[in-house]
């Protein structure tokens, strides 16, 4: 895709996932729904978000900032360790991360 004008997220999940993105080119608009990340560089998170960089008036460049580099499934390492650094107990982070769970002793 030659001659970008730009790359906006176009859906995310609730966790804030980009699902798709809409390039448009000189000569298409395209919407980018697999093999996203592939596709705009190999970019190491489907949670991002795009900044375009202009140089005198001219765009050049597209900056991609994210927010990890899980799969968006389970517990973010970050923030449990917020949690954790903020005295919450074990049960009340697992909880936090995974609703409607219960937690039992097995011994």
């Amino acid at each position: 895709m030659n001659g970008i004008k730009s790359i906006t997220p176009v859906s995310r999940t609730t966790a804030g996932t980009v699902q798709s993105v809409r390039v448009v080119t000189d000569e298409e608009v395209r919407i980018v729904e697999s093999a996203m990340r592939t596709n705009l560089g190999g970019l190491k998170s489907s949670r991002f978000w795009v900044h375009p960089i202009y140089e005198r008036g001219k765009l050049t460049a597209f900056l991609f900032y994210g927010s990890g580099w899980g799969h968006g499934v389970g517990m973010d390492q970050i923030s449990v360790a917020s949690m954790a650094s903020e005295n919450y107990l074990y049960a009340e982070i697992l909880r936090h991360f995974y609703s409607g769970v219960s937690i039992e002793r097995l011994y």
